[in-house]
């Protein structure tokens, strides 16, 4: 058989083609973080889709034609960055927890909690109301039928647990609905405050303020209303953050108080 007729063999996908990846510094990229870096490809591109665990190490090793050694760094490195996490022993699941690596900066950064639940909320009086705006914009029929069924969940036998829960959901169901990945990822990266500052508020005070708020927003999303919605949702975000300072307000004199029963 002439050599030129032979088939070339298969390369597994995102093969640099005899070449290492050369970052726009100009060094080399090392092996261990060449391999993160496709390995990382091909999940977010979505080369896995429909399976719920990474491939094996054994697999890995034959995909990427490297050590061990190299694919056991590289897993740590994409565990690292929230795309996959180890479940029942040293399963690998697939996951969607990019958000999780900021989740625990701030947290360690910021270890006061009302320090870093009074930021959050800067952060949510700047973004929030905009992107309520681009979704008037953007929103499409299924997205505004999943705004409308979270709205209803809400009810009197609800704990406030469950309806912290259902507050976040709507509000990333919106987020979503901006059409925007920077803001979701964004406003993902700050999930576990949201849900830390809700459950707070939500406990002391109740849902329904809130609930009466996400319909004002809704309304306004449902009639193409931009600057009505940026609007609801900037007053919407005030509230919030009125309850919060009342919170902690409230926590501070119950500590005082019981401060002076053990003197």
């Amino acid at each position: 058989m002439p050599l030129n007729s032979r088939k070339p063999a298969k390369r597994p996908p995102f093969e640099s083609q005899g070449a290492s990846i050369v970052p726009a510094g100009g060094s080399r990229m090392s092996l261990v973080g060449e391999t993160t870096h496709k390995l990382s490809f091909e999940i977010m591109a979505g080369l896995f889709e429909g399976q719920e665990l990474l491939p094996t190490e054994e697999q890995l090793i034959t995909r990427f034609r490297v050590g061990r050694t190299v694919v056991g760094e590289a897993a740590k490195r994409v565990i690292s960055r929230g795309l996959v996490e180890i479940q029942h022993g040293r399963r690998v699941k697939i996951v969607d927890n990019l958000h999780k690596p900021l989740n625990r900066s701030l947290k360690l950064r910021l270890p006061n909690s009302k320090d870093r639940l009074e930021k959050l909320m800067e952060v949510r009086r700047l973004v929030e109301p905009f992107v309520a705006r681009l979704a008037a914009m953007r929103v499409q029929p299924k997205q505004l039928e999943l705004l409308h069924d979270l709205q209803s969940r809400q009810h009197d036998n609800i704990d406030a647990a469950a309806a912290a829960e259902i507050d976040m959901e709507f509000h990333r169901a919106l987020t979503k609905a901006a059409g925007n990945e920077v803001f979701e990822l964004m406003l993902e990266s700050v999930a576990d405050l949201g849900h830390e500052s809700r459950l707070a508020t939500i406990s002391e005070f109740g849902w329904r303020q809130a609930h009466e708020s996400h319909a004002e927003i809704l309304s306004a999303i449902e009639k193409r209303d931009g600057d009505a919605a940026q609007i609801a949702m900037a007053k919407h975000v005030e509230m919030a953050a009125v309850d919060l300072r009342r919170h902690f307000s409230s926590s501070a004199r119950n500590t005082k108080r019981q401060d002076r029963t053990t003197l």
